[in-house]
């Protein structure tokens, strides 16, 4: 066994040890640790958790060892001998859960002796210190053993020694102070003029100790971060389309003098914001204008820190990003969301203040252990407020879509304002729509409308993407007048919405593809509308009738698959024997839907759900179903729909709505109504799509 293992396991020991003996001992101050009475069910559901971690980890130290001898194999035998205790420890805890929630216990030693005589905890507990003085002296003997290796000529023992002593130092993790200490400690101890055995015994225990201190509350601030975590807290970010080249350069320049407020060009200078002590800048503009895109541009630009720097005067800085999203998960589009989202993103930075930020919770975890407990608005805001408190630090957030809120916008408004109010050390960068609530709070704050700022944008991205085409190329060859007013139509045409600058272009593509000349790409051109909504209307329209009931289908799913569930009675008795409808439910609330999942909606519920019983696709099978839903996506759905990130992600990927204007656009009345088919029922249909895990 090498030092490092020997010294993690006896540090696992330790923990289980120090916890068990914690939560027997601990009693008046648990009843007065939290608002209400422990000990609960949920909370002996934490201790049990918690132990069962603690019995895996030294499990998983000890693996598959064999000729083990000396003092490492009566190590790894008191190990065993730990996990065994814990075990029989972890049964009783499960043996103390009552069917009455409402049960609870001033302690858990109360609840201790509903179930064990008071003469049985005091054996538990003088059992665990002998644990735990064995775990020192086989420490010890450990390192000993490590430390006389080949020394049996006695003229070179303590030359030999030494030379064992350097190199096991070398071989130890330097941050691990506290492991060099212990084997100097048992150097000492070895050989005439030492430290006598109780001393070195006593240097080695208060060592494990701190150390097993140091690896507990690591892993519980490991485990405060990791809750504020969420898996799809960064899908949205990821999903926004990176910025064309040389796009936004603008925002990092000062506005031209000649623009005037009159003149729908004026904007306050993004920079000089970054800079000043102004707290906060409002982007916004109509939909589609490229606002979300434009502030992922800003949260990855190098340019962004430097100016920043003049404002924070020295003081460490922090940046985070939140983009709220109406047609993803509930977690997406909430303050809770917003608030975890950005709280790990800082405090990951600096964990060792968790405790201070999360003192109730912190103080759940040295009682209980483990702590799976939702997060709460008040225990966010709350740490929140204090981090954002604190004038040794600065911070710089931005946060897009507040018109994607799932809440009161007005109420959202207020709340960022009011942070505002709690230091000067804190900036925000936030974009909506401009829907009179945000006007009515942001009113006073520089800001800018993005519409007004990208008609060179457009122009550049619409050239360039053309360009890159080889048979519009070569059209440019030949008509290059044509091309050029083309081009320039496309541009006046958009007003400032790169999202149907996006669409038109595809369609331009798809007309070259065809084999358009230059006059019938302009006639194309002519009959698209100029707003968005009319957009969506032709690209409908313009469906093969063929495909438009396959496009109604997918559409109603992916609408569905947002929308709350409804009760389904008929699943319970059309297959008793697959899925409850509890069962279907759960299981497509916890995974989004995919483009593989989205392939069954065709599919006969009953016999879909059977399969997943009773046959799994192979991975062959499962690319080609995914495949050729992709290909059904965007013959049927003309773009409306994405799979973004399909060559990363693969079978995995989510279909998404490509921009919120598209969700908005189907939750029309009229739309629903063009799109509802008398024979398809959308959530039925989504049931389909737990045939695949």
């Amino acid at each position: 066994m090498e030092p490092a293992s020997a010294f993690g396991l006896a540090s696992s020991i330790v923990q289980m040890i120090t916890f068990t003996s914690d939560i027997i001992s601990k009693t008046r101050q648990i009843h007065h640790s939290a608002q209400h009475s422990l000990v609960q069910n949920s909370e002996l559901a934490s201790i049990a958790q918690s132990l069962q971690l603690h019995n895996e980890r030294i499990r998983a130290s000890l693996g598959r060892r064999t000729n083990v001898h000396g003092a490492a194999k009566d190590l790894l035998e008191l190990s065993e001998s730990a996990c065994g205790l814990c075990k029989q420890f972890i049964d009783t805890v499960e043996d103390l859960k009552t069917p009455d929630p409402a049960t609870s216990w001033n302690s858990f030693r109360q609840a201790l002796r509903s179930v064990w005589k008071e003469k049985d905890i005091v054996d538990l507990a003088q059992r665990l210190d002998r644990y735990r003085a064995q775990i020192d002296s086989s420490l010890l003997a450990f390192m000993q053993e490590q430390l006389e290796a080949l020394t049996n000529d006695t003229r070179d023992r303590d030359e030999r020694i030494e030379q064992n002593l350097t190199k096991i130092l070398a071989s130890l993790d330097k941050q691990k102070n506290w492991q060099a200490e212990a084997f100097r400690a048992a150097r000492e101890s070895i050989g005439a003029g030492g430290l006598n055995p109780a001393t070195s015994l006593g240097l080695v225990s208060a060592s494990l100790t701190t150390r097993a201190e140091e690896d507990a509350e690591y892993l519980m601030k490991g485990r405060i971060l990791e809750s504020l975590n969420f898996s799809d807290m960064q899908d949205r970010y990821e999903h926004i389309p990176k910025a064309h080249q040389k796009t936004f350069e603008w925002v990092f320049k000062d506005p031209p003098d000649h623009t005037t407020e009159n003149s729908g060009q004026h904007w306050d200078s993004f920079t000089n914001w970054l800079t000043s002590g102004n707290p906060l800048y409002w982007i916004t503009g109509k939909p589609g204008a490229g606002k979300s895109t434009l502030m992922k541009f800003l949260s990855s630009d190098s340019r962004l820190h430097p100016r920043l720097q003049v404002w924070q005067g020295g003081v460490p800085l922090y940046i985070g990003h939140f983009f709220f999203w109406n047609s993803g998960t509930a977690m997406q589009m909430s303050k809770i969301g917003l608030l975890r989202s950005l709280l790990h993103q800082t405090i990951s930075k600096f964990p060792n203040e968790i405790p201070a930020l999360f003192a109730a919770r912190w103080q759940y975890q040295e009682l209980f252990g483990h702590d799976d407990r939702p997060w709460s608005w008040p225990e966010l805001s709350q740490a929140f407020s204090r981090l954002v408190s604190d004038q040794t630090k600065t911070f710089f957030f931005l946060i897009d879509g507040l018109d994607e809120f799932g809440g009161d916008c007005d109420e959202l408004a207020n709340y960022l304002l009011q942070a505002l109010r709690l230091g000067s050390n804190l900036k925000l960068c936030v974009a909506s729509r401009p829907w009179l609530v945000f006007e009515d709070a942001f009113k006073l704050q520089p800001s800018l409308r993005v519409e007004h700022l990208t008609i060179a944008d457009i122009q550049l991205f619409t050239s360039e993407r053309l360009m890159a085409n080889t048979m519009f190329a070569r059209l440019q060859d030949l008509y290059p007048m044509s091309a050029k007013v083309l081009m320039e139509e496309v541009s006046q045409k958009a007003s400032g919405v790169f999202l149907w600058v996006t669409l038109v272009v595809k369609s331009l593509l798809d007309g070259l593809r065809d084999g358009d000349t230059v006059d019938d790409l302009r006639a194309r051109l002519l009959k698209l509308p100029p707003d968005l909504r009319a957009l969506f209307q032709k690209i409908l329209a313009d469906l093969q009738p063929d495909y438009f009931e396959q496009a109604s289908r997918i559409f109603q799913a992916v609408r569905a698959a947002h929308l709350p569930w409804k009760r389904i009675d008929r699943l319970d008795h059309m297959f008793p024997n697959t899925m409850t409808f509890g069962e279907i439910r759960e299981s497509v609330d916890k995974l989004p839907l995919t483009l593989l999942s989205i392939s069954f909606i065709d599919e006969d519920v009953q016999q879909a759900l059977f399969i997943k019983h009773f046959y799994t696709l192979n991975r062959d099978e499962q690319i080609f179903q995914a495949e050729r839903m992709r290909r059904r996506l965007y013959s049927r759905c003309k773009g409306l729909l994405e799979v973004p990130a399909f060559d990363k992600r693969g079978l995995e990927v989510p279909v998404q709505y490509l921009h919120r204007t598209v969700k908005d656009f189907l939750e029309e009345d009229g739309t629903r109504g063009l799109l509802a088919s008398s024979d398809f029922d959308a959530h039925l249909a989504l049931c389909a799509t737990c045939q695949v895990d």
